[in-house]
């Protein structure tokens, strides 16, 4: 009977935490609470808090009471591993990493974890020794902006149960918190179309490498012109990181009576080029050329004037990933995919076309 009870009280704290009514790290009811609620004796109580404690859901600490682990549920893990690729990169200074950083720090407030590079992850061993011991230390792995050369590592985590998330890079199979680059771009058409801006063009810098988002970005820029009812030509793509080659590219579409009066532009340096050949040919921003960036933090022109751009929200990416530590420390479940849309900060290089 003492048994039934105690399995009695194992379930209501987990309807506790399904629920709401109890969060990670909260105190769950005393035991004098609970025998008083079920009508037992303390071993049973007591009984019940071991099998808790062995599932993972909760922690006991003495003198203070009985606090739930990260894990609400099964709490097949109990920590977290944020991988970052260099620590050199976790600099204020450092405009990616460090703020996704922060973010996952706030959002794991209470949460147990530990920080290392790749060369100590790989210390581990190949994917299923390095396995073996994270599932052991009970887990959940945050890897931070990783390259591409370890996604081999990320995909053997995966499959071996380990529940990796990865924070603004999207490999699958781990579970992804990123920019939502082709929503964010798309936001960007839809201001230029606002003002009245029909022709666009798009600079995106080169595909392949690391920068998978560059396609991304420019999938976005076709669907919001195609769902705003605005125009491009193939000639007004450019797709280099070459300076000179956008120069003599931008120089050839105005030479042009047909012309985009607005852009999208992927970064600052390109903002730049763009700036310098307007200046050129007599051409002036906003009135002649209107200029949506997508940058962090939107670039200045030479009079000081800000551009409009679309700001990546790192910290709440970040955020956005701790959120999910609960539901990846209960074990591996179906993929996750999350995308946090860039806001739109308006500057001085968009007017209204008549």
């Amino acid at each position: 009977m003492s048994r039934d009870v105690a399995l009695g009280i194992v379930e209501y704290v987990r309807g506790e935490l399904a629920a709401g009514r109890l969060s990670m790290g909260a105190r769950i009811p005393s035991r004098a609470a609970l025998m008083g609620r079920f009508g037992c004796a303390r071993a049973t109580v007591d009984r019940a808090i071991r099998l808790l404690e062995q599932d993972g859901v909760v922690r006991s600490e003495h003198g203070r009471g009985t606090f739930v682990r990260g894990a609400a549920g099964a709490g097949v893990a109990s920590s977290a591993l944020i991988v970052i690729p260099d620590m050199k990169e976790l600099t204020p200074d450092e405009q990616y990493t460090y703020p996704l950083f922060l973010g996952l720090l706030q959002g794991l407030d209470g949460v147990r974890y530990e920080v290392w590079d790749v060369r100590r992850l790989a210390e581990l061993g190949a994917g299923s020794k390095a396995a073996r011991s994270l599932k052991r230390d009970k887990r959940v792995v945050y890897w931070v902006r990783p390259r591409s050369a370890s996604r081999p590592l990320i995909e053997s985590l995966t499959r071996a149960g380990v529940s990796v998330c990865c924070v603004h890079r999207d490999y699958a199979p781990a579970h992804v918190v990123d920019t939502d680059n082709l929503g964010g771009v798309a936001a960007g058409v839809e201001h230029l179309v606002a003002h009245g801006h029909r022709a666009l063009g798009f600079v995106g810098g080169e595909f392949g490498r690391e920068a998978r988002h560059t396609e991304q970005r420019q999938l976005g820029f076709l669907s919001g012109l195609q769902r705003h009812g605005a125009q491009t030509r193939d000639a007004w793509i450019l797709n280099t990181d070459s300076a000179s080659e956008l120069r003599e590219s931008f120089a050839r579409i105005y030479s042009d009576r047909e012309r985009p009066s607005g852009w999208i532009l992927l970064g600052t340096k390109y903002v730049a080029v763009l700036a310098a050949v307007a200046k050129d040919l007599g051409l002036a921003i906003p009135a002649d050329i209107s200029i949506v960036a997508f940058d962090d933090p939107g670039p200045v022109l030479g009079d000081g004037r800000t551009v409009t751009h679309l700001v990546q929200q790192l910290k709440e990416v970040g955020r956005q990933a701790a959120v999910l530590f609960d539901a990846l420390a209960a074990g591996p479940e179906k993929r996750r995919v999350i995308k946090v849309c860039p806001r739109l900060v308006e500057g001085d290089t968009v007017s209204r076309q008549p």
